[in-house]
């Protein structure tokens, strides 16, 4: 590995999560100078503001509106910086989750929020903050699930030269009954 860094990028989901009990069972931390986990969301965020009020006659003195939900939207705008910094707020929450059991590990955990195509902004991240490892979870779909949903790992793989970790990760019965061989298929 050139450089100590390993980069963790992930959506907030649990699927993407399992990722952190394969690091903490292949990993220690005196080798590692950092873990970053990378969430990356989806740039379009739309607003919700109202259409313009429909033009009236000087005597009304009130504007007039399409529908109910523009006159709520007007009374109650959210906008597009709002919405972007709950977007924000609520990744950093879940990637601060993640964070925890690596942190009580011993390592030095930073989290980093993108917006935009993770297939364009991870491999970006990664040239900028010198990463000697990338891990992260997979679906591992092939066929017409790779064509209809696509592969963010796919994507990434081809965009990078750093090496990667890749993991598919396999449910377990339940949550409670959940141990690293459940992660990790040859342990």
């Amino acid at each position: 590995m050139t450089g100590r860094k390993v980069l963790v990028p992930l959506d907030g989901s649990e699927f993407s999560g399992q990722i952190v009990p394969c690091l903490l069972a292949w990993l220690e931390a005196e080798q590692i100078d950092e873990i970053i986990l990378l969430g990356v969301a989806d740039e379009a965020i739309h607003a919700q503001t109202p259409l313009p009020a429909i033009p009236m006659e000087d005597a009304w003195q009130e504007p007039s509106y399409r529908s109910r939900h523009d006159i709520i939207a007007a009374k109650h705008p959210i906008y597009a910086n709002q919405v972007r910094d709950s977007v924000e707020a609520a990744l950093q929450a879940a990637l601060r989750h993640q964070a925890d059991p690596l942190r009580q590990a011993g390592f030095k955990v930073s989290l980093a929020v993108k917006f935009g195509d993770p297939i364009e902004e991870i491999p970006k991240f990664i040239k900028t903050a010198e990463i000697g490892l990338v891990a992260m979870t997979t679906h591992g779909r092939t066929g017409l699930g790779r064509l209809l949903f696509g592969s963010v790992a796919e994507g990434v793989l081809h965009e990078i030269s750093v090496p990667i970790l890749l993991l598919r990760p396999y449910p377990a019965e339940s949550e409670t009954d959940a141990s690293i061989e459940d992660y990790i298929p040859f342990v």
